[in-house]
Order: structure tokens, then sequence, then C-alpha cells
């Protein structure tokens, strides 16, 4: 038989992403998160690829941006 921890307070997490485009992965990790009760306090990226809107992500870092990169051959 398993046993289930249960904090008596809310988990405290940063999120950490090596590449964000759009957020969308970050957005999706949050929902979970908060389902189970996790207080979310920060998002980290190491790279901010394109100049692209980010999803609406609170207290989001990043620390390089980059441009996106194409192998389309004209």
């Amino acid at each position: 038989s398993q046993k289930k921890f249960k904090s008596q307070e809310k988990e405290e997490v940063i999120i950490v992403d090596d590449v964000v485009t759009s957020g969308r992965t970050i957005k999706a990790l949050e929902e979970v998160l908060l389902k189970v009760d996790t207080k979310i306090v920060a998002a980290l990226s190491i790279f901010k690829q394109g100049d692209g809107p980010i999803e609406d992500i609170d207290n989001f870092i990043f620390l390089q941006k980059i441009p996106i990169f194409s192998n389309l051959q004209k």
C-alpha cells in the first residue's frame, strides 16, 4: 500500500525551461501544478526564441533572446 504525503503548506516551485517560443508549454505546466495546490513563484527560461508574444505567464524571466532558426532553403 502506498502512503500519500500531504504537505501542510503550499509547495513553492520555479518552472525552468531551456527555450520558450510561445510559452504554451509553461502555461500547460502551470495549469497542472495549480490543480495540485502548488504556488508558482516564477517561470525561468534560458532562451526566449523570436519576437512573438508570450502567453500570460506571471513572473516570466529569460536570460537571452535568440532568433527563430529555420532550415528552409530558398
